[in-house]
Parts: structure tokens; sequence; C-alpha cells
């Protein structure tokens, strides 16, 4: 033992400290996180706890949220009822090359969706393209927009 703690104890210390150095994500801001991606419901909802949790975080989101509520009232502008939209800030497309906005639009008890995409700016850059194209786009599964339509 070394001042009361055993080599044990002192490799766990050790392993806990290079572990903090190399995650800086621990602590405080994995909570932050955590509480932030179970954030959900209606946009207006949403974007309020979202401002509020980053108030108490001390986080600036005030430019990504403000383009946020300019999105929803675009869509509220055009017809949209954004009170029927579910937004779940663990929503997230698997692949890295979206860029902004994505989405999923799902009907009934399913959680599969039946179309989704969203912004991706840069994949025409990945592929080698000389200037940004600005791009979005969506994939739809008809076999599942059948199903859901009572065709069969």
């Amino acid at each position: 033992t070394v001042g009361g703690r055993s080599a044990g104890d002192i490799a766990e210390r050790f392993l806990a400290r290079a572990a903090e150095r190399d995650n800086p994500v621990n602590g405080e801001a994995s909570s932050v996180i955590a509480h932030a991606l179970a954030i959900g419901g209606d946009p207006d909802g949403a974007s309020a706890a979202l401002r509020k949790l980053a108030g108490e975080a001390g986080l600036d989101l005030s430019a990504a949220l403000d383009a946020f509520d300019e999105r929803t009232g675009f869509l509220a502008a055009r017809g949209v009822d954004v009170g029927s939209i579910s937004f779940s800030a663990g929503c997230a497309r698997n692949l890295d090359y979206y860029t902004g906005f994505v989405f999923e639009l799902t009907a009934g008890e399913t959680d599969e969706p039946l179309v989704a995409g969203g912004r991706y700016d840069n994949l025409l850059n990945l592929m080698g393209a000389k200037a940004p194209v600005p791009a979005v786009g969506f994939a739809a599964w008809t076999e599942r927009l059948i199903i859901k339509g009572g065709a069969q």
C-alpha cells in the first residue's frame, strides 16, 4: 500500500483519470447531452425545452434554435399543423454526410420510417466535386407506404 491505498486503488484512479483525459464528454457534459437527447414532443415545446437546458448549461444555442423556430414557422405558413409533428432530439440519420435538417416520416404505431432524409450539402464534395453542391433528398420505402395505404 502507498499512503493507505492499495495498488488496485492506485491503478483504478489512474485509469479513471486517463479516461477523463481521453474522453472530454464526461460528468456534467454527459448529463447535459443525455438530457438534450431525451427532449421530444411538438416543435415549439422542444425548442423551449432546449433553450431552457442550454441556459442552465451556459451554452449559447440561440442561432441554431432560432433557425429551428424559423423552419417551424415556414412549415406553419405553408399550412402544416406543426402541433402534429413529433420532434425528437435523438433522431439522427446514421449516415455521416448529412449536414443539417434530417427527418423521418412515420404513420401509426410503428417506429419504422416510411420516408426519411435530410440535407447533405457535403456529399458531392466527399465524392470529389470541386465546389460545394447544396442538396436535400430522401428515401421512401414503397412497400411500407403500400402497406400503410391499405393496398396489398
